[in-house]
């Protein structure tokens, strides 16, 4: 007997009903919820299955990769993927070029692809609690970015790129290790501010003025 085709379609909508999403599937639907459903993984043909899918959100899965389809969603303006087990993100990342948010925190994450400057019109950054070493030089092309949440990683120091950062208002980046800062920050011209530790208070107020930094403590927030 031959093997019974299934279309792109025909395997997600298997593929959401055996996670228990209610959503009844579209090949046009917009927003996509699959928040806690302890996915471990996405199916190949994902990309393949939407047409102008603007939000997705895998917050709290076990998942450690997107396949290669899901950046063919060009549409997307949204992305959670809080508290899963990635290590890397996927230089494709870059091809969803219409992000306007992106969360990525509480992974473990090393390093970004240089390709996250191409996300040009993103507004919302998170990556906090991950493991990321760098910053990359082509986040300075991010000059849309209004808030970036970076705290809790290895990283010491920013790219003089940072500087770039024109839209920049808030900065979280409290529990990282500053070592130096870029003169390049006396750039950021929107930045009004800043979350950090209070050791590093001085070395933020010596290349920005007129800032309001907030000392990191146990329970305040931006």
């Amino acid at each position: 007997m031959s093997k019974v085709f299934e279309s792109p379609e025909d395997i997600i909508k298997k593929w959401l009903k055996n996670n228990g999403v209610t959503t009844t599937y579209s090949k046009n639907m917009g927003d996509l919820l699959l928040y806690d459903k302890k996915i471990n993984e996405i199916p190949l043909e994902f990309g393949f299955a939407f047409n102008s899918l603007i939000s997705i959100n895998l917050h709290q899965n076990n998942l450690t990769f997107l396949p290669e389809s899901f950046f063919n969603i060009t549409t997307l303006s949204r992305l959670n993927l809080y508290h899963n087990q990635f290590e890397e993100i996927s230089y494709q990342l870059g091809n969803l070029v219409n992000l306007t948010q992106l969360r990525i925190g509480y992974n473990k994450i090393t390093e970004l692809p240089e390709t996250i400057g191409n996300l040009t019109k993103l507004k919302v950054f998170y990556l906090q609690h991950n493991c990321i070493q760098n910053l990359p030089d082509s986040i300075g092309n991010l000059t849309s970015l209004q808030n970036l949440l970076c705290e809790e990683n290895k990283f010491s120091t920013f790219p003089d790129s940072f500087g770039n950062l024109s839209s920049l208002k808030e900065l979280r980046a409290n529990n990282i290790m500053f070592e130096t800062l870029p003169d390049s920050l006396s750039n950021l011209s929107s930045l009004t501010k800043i979350k950090c530790d209070e050791e590093f208070v001085p070395i933020f107020q010596d290349k920005i003025s007129n800032l309001n930094i907030i000392i990191a403590t146990p329970s305040n927030d931006i």
